[in-house]
């Protein structure tokens, strides 16, 4: 019998979760937290993260207490209580704050979070791949699941959860149900800033259909980031772009500047994490460019990612972009299309998964890969 794309996202779901906390807890047990690494987060956040001697509780869930992590646990309990924590936004903490009354641990609350957002995630992905390409719905799961940097989607971060509200908001779009397409959009700019892009698509489709009467469902995609950012102001916390420049050694670049610096980096000091990252973001133009004639609405999107991710100038550049151009899906579902049967796939799914885990390994001994 022909598995539904629910119950696929569901067994995808429940493979991944289980091979990832077993690979956690196989070296969870052999390393201890680097306070100087967490440090750097803040000595605050990182002061009372678990480690080896915590047992259980350790190898469940605090060994994916690592970078990002600590910021949105501290915020699901304190609230935004400094002005660096501006730049993680509320939805994920909120949530984070409400199951915790549930599992009374906040890391372990997001990492249900991300979990169930992680099926939903891998759902829509089959979904949206139906329809323009039921052939090739499974291997962009497995495409998408496999590569190096999803482990991320299952960690206690809101990527699966902002990537999640972005392909359903487009696939209720393109199905005709505008209103749920414009909520899921405005609530994922209250996941993360670049959750705003989901108006792209949806303006996209709707001036294609010239449907002018699901306009106001459209006109709630930008309201989440909008307010967000209103709300900082109101209470008095300095702008992003202010805050990233002081707190978090990034600056506001033209794209060109940053893709320049990035090349003259990796020549001149031989970074291994900036060529993964360069190599993902070349991939990731290199497939657009090859599908330049693909869907309008997916295209502009993706290209609109890209350009936000190259206007933060990092500090090392292009920090985390391997793990930023998850949100560039439509990348992984025109990779699919080129995938013509299951040993072609197999092969592909081989290469990736060693990268994957070596990618995972060095998440959890807190090597800043994402």
């Amino acid at each position: 019998m022909k598995m539904s794309p629910a119950r696929r996202a569901l067994l995808a779901t429940g493979l991944v979760r289980l091979a990832c906390s077993l690979f956690a807890w196989r070296f969870g047990a052999l390393v201890s937290p680097n306070n100087y690494i967490a440090a750097k987060n803040d000595h605050q956040l990182a002061v009372n993260i678990l480690g080896p001697g915590d047992g259980w509780r350790y190898l469940l869930y605090g060994i994916w207490d690592r970078f990002d992590t600590l910021w949105y646990v501290h915020i699901a309990t304190h609230g935004y209580d400094r002005p660096d924590a501006t730049v993680f936004y509320p939805l994920y903490p909120f949530l984070i704050h409400c199951l915790t009354w549930l599992t009374r641990e906040p890391t372990f609350a997001a990492l249900t979070i991300s979990t169930v957002a992680c099926f939903f995630l891998f759902w829509g992905i089959q979904d949206l791949a139906l329809l323009d390409w039921p052939a090739h719905a499974v291997p962009a799961l497995a495409i998408f699941a496999a590569w190096p940097m999803s482990f991320i989607l299952l960690a206690a971060y809101p990527e699966s959860l902002l990537i999640a509200l972005v392909v359903w908001s487009i696939y209720f779009a393109r199905t005709d149900r505008w209103w749920p397409a414009g909520i899921l959009a405005c609530v994922a700019g209250l996941t993360k800033a670049s959750g705003v892009m989901a108006s792209i698509p949806l303006l996209i489709i709707l001036l294609h259909e010239r449907k002018w009467n699901r306009l106001p469902a459209v006109a709630l995609a930008p309201l989440g980031f909008l307010s967000y950012t209103l709300w900082l102001k109101v209470y008095g916390f300095p702008s992003a772009s202010v805050v990233y420049a002081k707190y978090w050694f990034t600056q506001v670049s033209l794209p060109w500047n940053t893709l320049a610096d990035a090349f003259s980096a990796v020549f001149r000091e031989g970074d291994l994490l900036l060529a993964i990252n360069l190599s993902a973001l070349l991939y990731c133009i290199a497939v657009l460019l090859l599908k330049r004639r693909g869907r309008l609405d997916y295209l502009l999107f993706s290209t609109a990612c890209l350009i936000l991710f190259l206007t933060k100038h990092t500090m090392p550049v292009l920090q985390s972009t391997a793990r930023y151009v998850l949100l560039m899906f439509p990348v992984f579902l025109y990779s699919a299309a080129w995938i013509k049967n299951r040993t072609t796939l197999l092969i592909v799914l081989m290469l990736l998964c060693p990268l994957y885990l070596a990618m995972l390994r060095t998440f959890l001994w807190w090597g800043l890969v994402v």
